[in-house]
């Protein structure tokens, strides 16, 4: 449950900043790279539950 919580915070935060004509580069770059690491969390999640379904 923690990481889905993360993964909403993630989301809420890049929406936000998108959001925000005035974000500059730092946010944006910020905002990205935490969404990066979220679904690097989710594709190693999924391969792992896959593995475990079809295994």
């Amino acid at each position: 449950m923690a990481q889905l919580a993360s993964g909403k915070d993630v989301l809420a935060g890049a929406r936000a900043v998108l959001a925000d004509e005035k974000a500059g580069e730092y946010a944006v770059r910020s905002a990205l790279t935490r969404a990066t690491e979220s679904l690097e969390d989710v594709i190693r999640i999924a391969v792992s539950r896959g593995g475990r379904i079809t295994g």
